[in-house]
C-alpha cells in the first residue's frame, strides 16, 4: 500500500521505524562468550546492631577471555584508584588490602545508599551510557559510602586472568 506523506506533499511510501532494520551487522572485534555466569553472596555491611541482609547476584561476565569474580570489602574511608577506561571503570594502582583490587580489575557493582537503604550500582551499565558525566555519577555512587550507615564498603571486580 503506497501512502502519502502528507508532511512534504510528496507521493510515495512513507518510510516508518517498522521498516528500518534495527539489527547490527556482526563486528569481526567482537567474540560470543557461553561463559556462565558469575554468582556470589555477602552481607551488606552493617555499623552498630543496624542489620540489613544479604545480598544475592548473579550476572554474566564482561569479559570474553578468562575472568574471576572478586568481592571486596574495604574499611572506609575508601582508598580507591581508578579511571574511565572507555566503558569501564578499570582500577590503576593496587589496593592496600590484602586479597583486594588489582591494577587492571574492572569495577562492575558498588554498594550505594539512598538514605539508610542500600542497594548495588552497577558501574558497567552506567558507563556502558557513555554520558559525559557517566563517571562522575560512579563516583557519586562510591561517595555515598560515606560511614554514616556502614563502616565498609563492597565492591564486584572482574579480574582478567590472561
Amino acid at each position: 500500500m503506497v501512502r502519502q506523506n502528507t508532511v512534504s506533499g510528496r507521493k510515495g511510501p512513507v518510510i516508518t521505524m517498522d521498516d528500518i532494520q534495527m539489527t547490527k551487522p556482526p563486528d569481526s572485534n567482537v567474540m560470543a562468550s557461553e561463559r556462565p555466569n558469575f554468582v556470589c553472596s555477602f552481607e551488606i555491611p552493617k555499623k552498630g546492631i543496624s542489620e540489613y541482609g544479604t545480598v544475592n547476584m548473579n550476572f554474566k561476565p564482561l569479559l570474553a577471555t578468562n575472568s574471576e569474580l572478586v568481592v571486596v570489602r574495604n574499611a572506609l574511608p575508601l582508598e580507591l584508584a581508578a579511571e574511565p577506561k572507555g566503558r569501564v571503570v578499570a582500577v590503576t594502582q593496587d589496593g592496600k588490602s590484602e586479597g583486594g583490587e588489582r591494577a587492571g580489575d574492572i569495577l562492575r557493582f558498588t554498594l550505594k545508599w539512598s538514605g539508610s537503604e542500600p542497594s548495588m550500582f552497577d558501574v558497567c551499565k552506567c558507563m556502558e551510557r557513555r554520558l559525559q558525566n557517566s563517571f562522575d555519577t560512579v563516583v557519586a555512587a562510591l561517595v555515598t559510602n560515606d560511614g554514616t550507615y556502614a563502616d565498609e564498603i563492597v565492591m564486584i571486580f572482574e579480574r582478567p586472568l590472561e
